[in-house]
């Protein structure tokens, strides 16, 4: 029976065919590439080759002459600036707008049919508008004739419910995989994903790039005269992160050592599903392991929600002596009263990237770093074909 998901798999199947109209010029040119080294490239959309091909086109800028746009949503239109200026290129012309009901209406102002195209959104709150934008926009392209199709995700919304914790719970990082594919998308750059597993639920059609904060924080943190300093993860399930960013400190020469936090339950065995929740009851009971007296620690994790995590980690780790306490984190959503929180705690500094628009007041304890160079420098890269492996 030719069903919804009969339908939905035929169209992910063949969305190349009928969204990219080639030119014949293309197929001449694609054509006679493959007499001369035996590939038949060009005769299949992006999506079927790991890297893209371009047409030349006058007035845009290009590397290795592969003619590029990079186009802002609404989500955070600031860092998409700020990555555009570091490129040496401007935005693409592109009105993003909502009728009167609050449908989100997408017009491109410009002509991108043939031309790789980057569309930077994060997907921060509000979350479900951003995504609905993301996917209309990917598809808009793909309807425009654009030749790759790259989404920039500094902040991938749903990225941790990866996983069923309970019976008939949804797993919606991977429906949000299949609906970015559906909609047409062939690369993903992303920055430090929840768990670098979540690239597994797109297709190998898809290339996912996982981008690195944590030399921005360590380089940051190698300012503040660290004694003896300790890095703490707050939870058990981010431990290799917290290793990677203490490497990089010894790397610079500063040792440091490694402990990390852990709920435990009534019994006092650590409690794995604890450190998933998005926010951490106060009566929880934590376990420290490792030692921090007479230490400058540094808690790091990806994200900075609620602020409960970071709080009831900080509160323990004064308690057992540490000295100053600072935080860093990729991702500051900082939902609900969270700099209040920060603002009464014993944490000194709160320092996170700009990958999320926040329109509240911010506390005198948080400060901002920019990805704009990290995310510039991976799409001159892709651009140039050369490898991500030292962002990522």
């Amino acid at each position: 029976m030719f069903n919804r998901f009969n339908l939905l798999s035929a169209f992910r199947q063949n969305s190349h065919t009928f969204l990219r109209p080639r030119t014949f010029s293309n197929f001449k040119k694609t054509q006679l590439l493959a007499l001369g080294v035996g590939l038949s490239v060009g005769l299949f959309g992006c999506r079927r080759h790991a890297e893209c091909e371009s047409s030349k086109s006058a007035g845009i800028k290009s590397f290795n002459g592969r003619p590029f746009r990079v186009f802002a949503g609404t989500g955070h239109k600031q860092l998409a600036e700020e990555v555009a200026q570091h490129l040496g290129v401007k935005l693409g012309a592109i009105n993003v707008g909502k009728f009167p009901d609050g449908e989100t209406q997408i017009q491109i102002q410009e002509s991108v049919r043939g031309k790789d195209i980057y569309i930077i959104q994060p997907t921060g709150p509000p979350i479900n508008d951003n995504w609905i934008e993301m996917f209309l926009l990917i598809s808009t392209f793909r309807r425009a004739s654009a030749n790759c199709i790259t989404a920039v995700i500094p902040y991938f919304g749903y990225a941790r419910q990866d996983r069923k914790r309970a019976e008939r719970e949804t797993v919606a990082a991977a429906d949000i995989a299949l609906m970015l594919e559906t909609a047409g998308v062939d690369r993903i750059i992303a920055v430090d994903l929840h768990r670098g597993q979540l690239e597994g639920f797109f297709t190998s059609s898809t290339q996912v790039e996982n981008l690195d904060t944590l030399k921005l924080g360590s380089q940051r943190l190698l300012t503040e005269d660290l004694d003896d300093p300790v890095i703490v993860c707050p939870s058990i399930t981010g431990v290799g992160r917290a290793k990677k960013f203490r490497d990089q400190l010894i790397e610079e020469g500063v040792y440091a050592s490694l402990a990390f936090v852990a709920p435990t339950d009534d019994s006092g065995i650590m409690d794995h599903d604890a450190g998933h929740h998005h926010k951490i009851a106060e009566d929880t009971k934590n376990l420290l392991v490792g030692s921090v007296r007479h230490s400058d620690v540094i808690i790091v994790d990806d994200m900075i929600d609620t602020g409960s995590r970071i709080l009831t980690a900080a509160v323990l780790l004064k308690k057992r002596g540490a000295k100053r306490v600072f935080a860093y984190s990729t991702h500051g959503l900082f939902s609900g009263d969270c700099m209040e929180i920060i603002d009464k705690s014993p944490i000194s500094t709160v320092i996170v990237t700009n990958t999320v628009r926040y329109e509240g007041k911010i506390s005198p304890k948080v400060e901002y770093i920019s990805v704009a160079s990290l995310i510039a420098e991976a799409i001159r890269r892709m651009q140039k074909r050369q490898p991500l492996t030292s962002l990522t």
